[in-house]
């Protein structure tokens, strides 16, 4: 008898061992019980506990898929200020290009007229040369009462003892302002 008292003790230690074990890692419940016994698994009901992670599961999913529909949206806006700021670049540039071309053309037509009053200054620089001084003074001191600067450079075109000569007829103060002039020109 004692082997037998022997053999229950450690049957039943087993079990205890087993059933702890089962207990500590979570598997201990009804359909595990039955799967060790091997009984028939009756279908239990799941408790509110267990319904409720899948419960949330579910609204995360629901939050997730409107993140995601949010962030497609704002990714769409993003991608549409892209191509409007694309576009405005592409503007921009055709714009400066325009720009550009309207200065290049600016410029040409500014060197032309200056080119242009350079030649009629000199031709009247080429006349007055020709003229006895005291009319010559005359027209240069109309012509510095006029455009100071234009006789400035008229007088600086005229050979020097030519010029001289005009100088002398002018008077001193229509003299000194044509002299002031073409200073500041810096000739």
């Amino acid at each position: 008898m004692k082997i037998v008292i022997y053999a229950l003790i450690g049957i039943m230690s087993f079990a205890a061992c087993l059933a702890l074990m089962l207990f500590f890692t979570g598997n201990l419940n009804q359909e595990a019980l039955d799967r060790l016994l091997g009984g028939e698994t009756a279908p239990v009901e799941k408790a509110p506990e267990q319904a409720a992670p899948v419960d949330e599961l579910g609204s995360l999913a629901d939050r997730l898929k409107k993140k995601e529909a949010e962030l497609r949206k704002r990714q769409e806006q993003l991608d549409q200020r892209e191509t409007q700021l694309n576009e405005r670049e592409t503007n921009l540039q055709q714009l400066v290009a325009q720009m550009e071309t309207l200065r290049a053309e600016i410029d040409a037509t500014i060197d032309d007229r200056e080119k242009e009053r350079a030649k009629r200054l000199e031709s009247i620089a080429v006349r007055m040369e020709a003229m006895k001084p005291d009319k010559a003074a005359k027209v240069l001191k109309e012509l510095a009462d006029e455009n100071p600067e234009d006789a400035a450079r008229v007088f600086n075109t005229i050979k020097t003892q030519e010029a001289g000569k005009i100088l002398d007829a002018l008077d001193p103060s229509d003299a000194t302002r044509i002299l002031r002039e073409l200073k500041r020109l810096g000739n």
